[in-house]
């Protein structure tokens, strides 16, 4: 399969590669039609083999890895900024309470009319509120608001079980920075929202309810780029302008002329009173300057949603959570191994092409495909089969969305097993390859699960 050569990536690094400005590497590859990121340049016999695409989402790798969306034939060169990450355990930390549903919503900073603030007291009196949000495969950004809700990007959070989910605070005073365990709310991946419930100490920031688009309004964006390796810059700031509004993929975005980059993503747009006017999620791709946020009133909408249903997230959307994250996993998974497998095919038919033996190919199959394999195994592979009996023996999700993972889940076994132990004729392994690679494919031409209703 060729891939298309997507125009939006969402940004968030992971430790999965080296950094691809310096070296070969492969991008994740999240393809159902909602979701999803193209994935490219898996190093194969000294040459780089592009992997298919999807549609929407994020998700980089440390080692510096940029995922590609696809948001219509318009987008061109556009480039989703999401997390920046590290591989390790997650510290712990935290607790959680309960906020009842329909609880009010105060405000720590409210408008007045008092002579606008310098920049400087903005930052000073708003990056406490700016968080990294941090899971075992990456980090991204986000923010507090009111009732101890932090928001963020569905695609910072998208590949991460809740128990891995961290949150810090860099710029609060240094025993409130955290770790601080994350619970999850409420997400729509589709406009690529998420929120989390942190019970912290920090003062949270405000929405402008009342905002309308100003072209040409100075503002800053406050996030958490990486800058190689494990290493980021917590809450940099960058200042910009609002440049004007722009329709990508059946939604609007505030494009801004500001500098972000990975480890951006869910982080807030500020105004000089110190209110949130948007969340950064894209930059044009290989352009800087010119970055994309999810407007105002996307965020409005998204956190109503989670004030009227409190802290107690109901179980069918839990269980969605963890059956969509299941199902991105086994994605990313079973795509790797097609490439190693077809790198395993093509190295046989090489060998045997000059009168070599299967063995020999294999053998010459380049060590990067090998150590690609065991990192993201090691990586999604983590508690991945926990997971996956959960979600299938999960009574609040629809069955015919439990039977295609339970599905992806053996395929992406027999792939590991035709992987790991070669076997039969050189034809009969192409044969078994391409047998998976279709099942594997015909699998992914629905969706993510669908979204249970709420039972009353």
């Amino acid at each position: 399969m060729t891939a298309r050569q997507t125009n939006l990536a969402r940004v968030t690094t992971t430790n999965l590669v080296l950094d691809l400005r310096t070296a070969p590497g492969f991008e994740l590859n999240l393809r159902l039609p909602a979701l999803a990121i193209q994935r490219e340049n898996l190093a194969v016999n000294g040459k780089l083999i592009a992997l298919l695409a999807g549609v929407l989402i994020l998700v980089a790798i440390p080692i510096k890895l940029f995922v590609f969306s696809d948001f219509g034939a318009k987008s061109d060169g556009v480039q989703l900024v999401s997390a920046d990450t590290q591989l390790g355990d997650a510290a712990d930390g935290g607790a959680t309470r309960s906020v009842a549903a329909g609880d009010t919503v105060p405000a720590t900073r409210v408008k007045s009319d008092k002579p606008t603030a310098s920049w400087e007291e903005v930052i000073r009196t708003c990056e406490e509120s700016v968080a990294v949000v941090k899971g075992k495969i990456g980090h991204g950004t986000g923010f507090l608001l009111p009732n101890n809700v932090l928001a963020t990007n569905a695609h910072v959070i998208n590949l991460e079980f809740e128990e891995n989910l961290r949150v810090y605070f860099p710029s609060a005073p240094k025993k409130k920075q955290g770790p601080f365990k994350a619970h999850f709310l409420w997400a729509d991946r589709r406009r690529d929202l998420a929120f989390l419930g942190v019970e912290c100490d920090v003062n949270n920031l405000e929405l402008a309810e009342d905002y309308q688009f100003s072209k040409g309004q100075e503002v800053i964006a406050i996030g958490n780029p990486g800058i190689g390796g494990t290493e980021m810059l917590p809450n940099a700031v960058s200042r910009g302008m609002m440049s004007v509004v722009k329709r990508l993929d059946k939604h609007e975005f505030y494009q801004l002329n500001i500098a972000v980059n990975p480890g951006n993503s869910g982080g807030p747009i500020l105004d000089r009173d110190g209110r949130v006017l948007g969340m950064i999620t894209a930059k044009l791709r290989d352009k800087d300057g010119i970055a994309f946020a999810i407007p105002i009133h996307d965020l409005e909408r998204g956190y109503a949603e989670v004030v009227g249903q409190g802290w107690d997230t109901t179980p069918e959307l839990m269980a969605w959570h963890r059956g969509c994250t299941v199902l991105e996993r086994l994605v990313q998974v079973g795509d790797l191994y097609i490439a190693a497998l077809d790198a395993n095919s093509k190295a046989m038919d090489a060998a045997v092409a000059r009168g070599l033996s299967p063995n020999a190919g294999l053998h010459s199959v380049p060590e990067q495909v090998r150590k690609d394999v065991q990192v993201i195994n090691k990586i999604f592979g983590d508690n991945l089969e926990k997971n996956v009996v959960l979600t299938i023996n999960e009574a609040n999700l629809y069955p015919e969305d439990k039977e295609r993972i339970r599905q992806l889940w053996d395929v992406v076994r027999e792939m590991k097993r035709n992987y790991d132990t070669p076997s039969g004729t050189v034809d009969s392994y192409r044969a078994r390859k391409n047998f998976l690679r279709l099942k594997f494919e015909k699998l992914l031409s629905n969706d993510q699960p669908r979204k249970p209703p709420k039972k009353q």
